[in-house]
């Protein structure tokens, strides 16, 4: 004859615990359950193209007479969105070349180039726009820094250079979310100091429409 014993109640404890937490969650209005899961938290990836200004980026000879300081600029970016406030985004920006001609101080005439790129690392703020029709709306504003190469080709091998460096950059806009998954950006961003004395330095104003995606 076998002896069957009760489990202690005691041991059943946890599993009714468990039971009525997972019970009542059910039972939580769907609103109430949503609030438990940021839902805004993802990946996303985008690119866009615009418009730069470049300030003073054409160097060397006092003598220079024609430079080219603003031109198309476009980038592709991704970033993780932490809520629907904060995200970090990373971007590779490829900014307008420069031309430029004029003489050296020789009375040589000097002829050529000013390549900029940057990677930009992101702090993106959100602010929603909650009034009727704007609610898909937000307003952007943006911190952080860019890695900035710039290289100076010429006909004269002696004046071509290149640099990098490090610098302050940041920019407002305003994003649309047209789906769950698709919006549209568009923004403004200065990219500070960028360049040194040998290859131009100065500010980078840039303008983008971009559209991004959200996994």
């Amino acid at each position: 004859m076998h002896n069957f014993k009760s489990a202690a109640p005691g041991s059943r404890l946890p599993k009714i615990l468990g039971l009525a937490a997972l019970a009542g969650a059910m039972l939580l209005p769907a609103h109430s359950r949503a609030q438990l899961i940021d839902e805004t938290a993802g990946f996303y990836v985008g690119g866009g193209i615009g418009r730069a200004d470049l300030d003073s980026p054409c160097p060397g000879s006092p003598n220079d007479v024609d430079c080219d300081d603003d031109g198309t600029s476009w980038k592709v970016y991704g970033g993780y969105q932490l809520n629907k406030w904060l995200s970090a985004e990373l971007a590779y920006v490829d900014l307008p070349d420069a031309d430029f001609e004029g003489q050296t101080g020789g009375g040589s005439t000097l002829y050529g180039d000013i390549e900029t790129w940057g990677i930009t690392a992101h702090a993106v703020g959100k602010i929603p726009v909650p009034i009727g029709a704007l609610d898909r709306l937000s307003l952007l504003g943006k911190v952080g820094v860019v890695y900035w190469d710039r290289e100076r080709n010429t006909n004269i091998g002696s004046y071509n250079d290149d640099d990098t460096g490090f610098d302050f950059a940041w920019g407002f806009g305003a994003e649309y979310t047209i789906s769950e998954r698709v919006g549209v950006r568009a923004e403004w961003e200065r990219f500070e100091n960028v360049g040194d004395s040998d290859v131009g330095r100065g500010d980078v104003d840039a303008w983008t429409l971009s559209v991004n995606y959200k996994f």
